[in-house]
């Protein structure tokens, strides 16, 4: 989990991938990174839906690890003792607790492949590299990958 944190942190400094986030937003990411595995079983998702584990029924089956470790992080987080929230307004709670739920949730692998191509995306997007030529066929499922990475910028463009 430290390593987690420290390569967030790495990326969020030397590439500049913090410029425009509030502290709030940064302290959101860093506990996120820190507690994306917090108390994991050991055993995967996939284990836990085909054994009809106590979590993957509490979880409905959907994303189990990656929900429990968003819960056990604000258990943990709702004791006095470690409570580093206490004196945030409600607001910034809200915008904490958002951030750092749906940065654990990002860590379900079945989701790997479409963060990756929005991602991309993104990147090509803010570079300015959307709509050049170029669309060579992706190897995973036939369509071509400008026309992903076509989606996936529209996608991202909306969410900034």
């Amino acid at each position: 989990a430290v390593d987690v944190c420290q390569t967030t942190y790495c990326l969020m400094e030397t590439m500049g991938l913090d410029k425009g986030l509030k502290p709030i937003e940064k302290l959101a990411m860093l506990t996120a990174a820190l507690c994306h595995d917090i108390q994991h079983p050991g055993l995967n998702n996939a284990y836990h839906i085909a054994s009809r584990a106590p979590l993957a029924i509490l979880y409905n089956d959907n994303s189990v690890l990656e929900n429990y470790h968003a819960a056990v992080t604000f258990a943990v987080l709702g004791r006095p003792s470690l409570n580093i929230l206490a004196n945030v307004t409600l607001k910034q709670y809200q915008t904490i607790r958002q951030t750092i739920v749906h940065m654990i949730l990002a860590t379900d692998m079945t989701c790997h492949f479409e963060m990756v191509e929005t991602f991309k995306a993104l990147l090509e997007w803010r570079s300015g590299g959307l709509g050049s030529s170029g669309g060579s066929s992706s190897s995973h499922g036939g369509s071509s990958a400008s026309a992903k990475t076509a989606k996936a910028a529209a996608a991202a463009k909306a969410k900034a």
